[in-house]
C-alpha cells in the first residue's frame, strides 16, 4: 500500500513563511546598500567633474589613475611605498589564509 502525503502542519508554513520573509528583507537590505554605495559614488565622480580633476571624456582607466594620484598627493604619500606596503598586506593575507 502506498503512503498518502501528510499535509504541512500550519506551523510549518509559519515557520516557511517567516524564513522567506526574512530572506527576502535581507535581500532588500543588500540590495539598498549597494544602492547607496552607488549613489554615493555618482556624486562624488560628479564633484570631481565639476572641480575639474576629472574630465567626461576620459576613459575610465586614465580616470581611476588621475584620481589615485590626487589620493596620495593629498596624503603626501610615495606612490612606491604604498605599493610595496599593498605587495606585504597581500602576501600576509595569503599565508594567513594557508
Amino acid at each position: 500500500m502506498e503512503k498518502e502525503p501528510q499535509l504541512q502542519q500550519p506551523d510549518d508554513f509559519d515557520k516557511e513563511a517567516a524564513k522567506f520573509w526574512e530572506d527576502e528583507k535581507e535581500r532588500a537590505v543588500k540590495d539598498l546598500q549597494e544602492a547607496l554605495r552607488i549613489d554615493q559614488s555618482l556624486k562624488l565622480f560628479m564633484g570631481y567633474l565639476e572641480k575639474g580633476i576629472l574630465n567626461p571624456d576620459m576613459p575610465l582607466g586614465e580616470a581611476l589613475e588621475k584620481l589615485e594620484k590626487k589620493k596620495f598627493e593629498l596624503t603626501d604619500t610615495d606612490p612606491e611605498e604604498a605599493e610595496e606596503a599593498e605587495e606585504i598586506e597581500d602576501e600576509d593575507e595569503k599565508k594567513d589564509g594557508e
